[in-house]
């Protein structure tokens, strides 16, 4: 069951954050990106047979849903909890993309450089070759290993994340390694 509540929490996540209306910096071209609203920077990592994941860049209204590579990364409090999230995806089609999602939270403490486990403060899950999002059949969720935030600040942050994930569909699992993260937070306040 807290399997199905963390996905769920998970597409919610993307929808809200990835269909959010970016506002300007220009005023004379309402169009036009404020910079670095939505943050950048890189998130890579190894899951056995499924390959090598290596997203990096800028995210920006343009580069939602065409090809190429995004990165997002937010941060926020909300009462006294915290989190950072990094959304990235890779989009080789309209129809044909990699997604992955890291989020850190933290409940009365604010997130630090320290180690955050899955289930406790720690949500990682990633997509190959996804179709929608709320498709399981290619979702995996980290169901045990650590992330190490190895340096944080209000302007970002940097780690590493390890462990073994689960694919929602069927249980199979595949090991994570060689994983780390540095991005660059946005401007937008979640």
């Amino acid at each position: 069951m807290q399997k199905i509540f963390s996905l769920v929490l998970i597409v919610l996540l993307v929808a809200i954050v990835g269909c959010k209306k970016e506002s300007s910096s220009n005023p004379t071209n309402p169009n036009t990106p404020a910079s670095n609203l939505y943050g950048s920077g890189s998130i890579s990592f190894t899951a056995d047979s499924l390959g090598n994941f290596n997203f990096s860049g800028t995210w920006t209204g343009a580069s939602v849903g065409t090809s190429g590579t995004a990165v997002e990364s937010l941060k926020g409090q909300s009462g006294s909890t915290y989190a950072a999230i990094i959304n990235a995806y890779t989009w080789h089609s309209s129809t044909n993309w990699d997604h992955a999602m890291l989020e850190i939270t933290s409940d009365g403490t604010p997130i630090t450089t320290s180690t955050y486990t899955a289930g406790d403060g720690l949500t990682f899950t990633f997509t190959k070759g996804g179709t929608s999002a709320a498709s399981g059949s290619n979702v995996f969720v980290l169901s045990g290993g650590s992330c190490q935030v190895t340096s944080y600040s209000s302007s970002g942050m940097k780690g590493t994340i390890s462990g073994t994930a689960t694919r929602y569909s069927d249980n199979a699992t595949v090991s994570i390694t060689n994983g780390t993260f540095d991005v660059t937070f946005g401007t937008y306040t979640m």
